[in-house]
């Protein structure tokens, strides 16, 4: 799941009255909410909850390879395509109108054909990061028309695709404080049926080995992994973490799950954590104090960002930029490049400006767009 820094609510930025008190709600936004806004906001999180292997490879970028992603816009945002090769400028796809302040949350059908994403209708009177939302589908050419899936969503908790594209998995809570439901919309006929429901907080994080879905219900105790099994109950597959966690992301083979751990001591920490699904073992995948983003490589290698040492990909690292930092978001097919959030700040709490960038295997760097923007996924032609 995409790393988003520094806002606590991506793509929104009213100001909004709260529907709920505000020591909760970052249980809701735990799955897209920006890293800096989660740091920054660990006294509230107090109340609410009271990578080895091979190095990079060099390659070459396929000449069919873009990138996708949506500039915010107050009322709409404009979702643009850009070709990862040469120095062609993005093309404009279309617009999606939204609720004043509220973006989108995006997630790339697996064909990468396609997206699914979570939206405030823009005619939403008094809108709120935890209003329902709706769900839609959109292709990806040029003047395609979303189509409206079904609506009583959470938006701030990111689509997940099922393997076939025959469904996507939402969360459902109405805008209260539970119950938590997650549910499979079908994508032909928009009908919805619950996978999953608990009074604690839950988010769904892939679809294992044996394509059962796997989730994380959040608690006091802290954060633990389940699947669904064939009869429809949720078994626990592991314990990750005391604390809150976050960015969870499957290896491709489904037997390793990184995640982001996050805690509070005399010092707020995030750092990159690997679960191994077989054992249950939890261990560190660096150690370092401020550590985001965790994207593994189709081949299997673990990525992520580091406040200092660039973007970890093994035992070795992508030099980072001459300011700031970088925050891999996904790779591309061929493990060739990824992009990544860029900041040219020093630290996670004063971040500095972002852009979004393509990082290439052996140094080069591209800047595909600046300012508030989301990425969508890598497509192909």
């Amino acid at each position: 799941m995409e790393a988003r820094i520094p806002r606590t609510v991506p793509r929104s930025r009213a100001r909004s009255r709260p529907r709920r008190p505000p020591e909760a709600l970052p249980l809701r936004f735990l799955a897209v909410s920006g890293l800096v806004g989660v740091l920054g906001g660990f006294a509230i999180l107090a109340f609410a909850i009271s990578r080895g292997g091979s190095g990079p490879r060099e390659g070459a970028l396929a000449a069919g390879e873009s990138v996708v992603y949506a500039r915010f816009g107050t009322t709409a945002d404009t979702v643009l395509r850009v070709a990862a090769t040469g120095s062609a400028s993005p093309r404009k796809l279309f617009e999606i109108p939204h609720a004043r302040e509220f973006g989108i949350v995006p997630a790339l059908a697996p064909d990468g054909r396609a997206f699914a994403y979570t939206v405030l209708a823009p005619d939403t009177p008094d809108p709120a990061a935890d209003t329902p939302a709706e769900l839609w589908l959109a292709g990806l050419e040029a003047g395609a028309v979303p189509r409206k899936l079904a609506s009583g969503f959470d938006l701030m908790v990111r689509p997940l695709w099922t393997p076939d594209g025959s469904g996507i998995v939402v969360r459902r809570s109405g805008g209260g404080d539970g119950p938590y439901e997650l549910v499979r919309v079908d994508v032909a006929s928009g009908a919805a049926a619950t996978l999953a429901t608990s009074s604690l907080a839950l988010f769904p994080v892939a679809w294992g080995a044996d394509r059962a879905l796997l989730y994380v219900e959040v608690s006091p105790a802290g954060s633990d992994l389940y699947r669904l099994d064939a009869g429809g109950a949720g078994v626990r597959v592991a314990h990750l973490s005391g604390g809150l966690t976050r960015d969870w992301a499957l290896s491709p083979d489904g037997g390793k799950l990184a995640f982001l751990a996050l805690s509070q001591g005399q010092q707020a920490k995030s750092v990159v954590e690997v679960l191994d699904v077989a054992t249950g073992a939890v261990s560190a995948a660096g150690g370092a104090t401020d550590e985001f983003g965790p994207a593994w490589t189709a081949d299997g290698r673990l990525s992520y960002g580091a406040l200092q040492g660039g973007v970890r990909v093994g035992t070795e690292a992508l030099a980072g930029p001459a300011r700031g930092f970088d925050v891999p978001l996904a790779w591309s097919r061929a493990g060739s490049a990824v992009v990544a959030r860029t900041f040219d700040g020093s630290s996670v709490t004063a971040p500095g400006r972002q852009s979004l960038t393509l990082l290439a295997v052996g140094g080069a760097r591209k800047t595909i767009a600046t300012g508030e923007v989301t990425f969508i996924g890598w497509t192909y032609d």
